[in-house]
């Protein structure tokens, strides 16, 4: 009975390590292909060419918008943009009518923030609008008061 639990879980064992290999190496070619431009440059011209009204998502996590252009650090799909956005955004500039980013900005150091807000507006159309939203910490500790209003309650 001892060898064939030892046994069972050797093959469990051995199948988490062919797992975890293949999602590396899945990572490595990604990441590969990313440090050369070629998938996030086609993912940038076929949104581009594809949307007259063009929509910017960044930081999107595995929130997935359609119809706009989602960008994250760490993609979590190969739909999903690789974008750094404390550095230079690698679109035109004036291509965008909207940039959106939620609860991100405030991961980021100020410097790097206030880069990233230029990018924005620098990629961004005349008369585009850009909304980044953050969570308002007064409203989360205000939850904890006895006090509350009906809003918080």
């Amino acid at each position: 009975m001892r060898d064939r639990v030892r046994n069972i879980l050797r093959r469990l064992y051995i199948d988490d390590l062919a797992r975890e290999l293949w999602r590396t190496t899945n990572r490595i070619l990604v990441t590969f292909k990313r440090k050369f431009g070629r998938l996030d440059r086609e993912l940038i011209d076929k949104y581009v060419s594809a949307e007259e009204v063009r929509k910017l998502h960044i930081g999107c996590g595995e929130k997935i918008i359609d119809g706009w252009l989602n960008a994250d650090f760490f993609p979590s799909s190969p739909t999903v943009l690789h974008l750094d956005a404390t550095r230079h955004f690698p679109m035109g500039d004036k291509q965008f009518d909207y940039v959106f980013s939620e609860h991100m900005i405030e991961h980021i150091p100020y410097p790097q923030g206030f880069s990233m807000l230029s990018e924005c507006y620098r990629i961004l159309r005349e008369g585009g609008t850009i909304r980044i939203t953050t969570p308002n910490l007064a409203f989360l500790i205000d939850l904890y008061k006895n006090d509350n209003s009906d809003v918080q309650n």
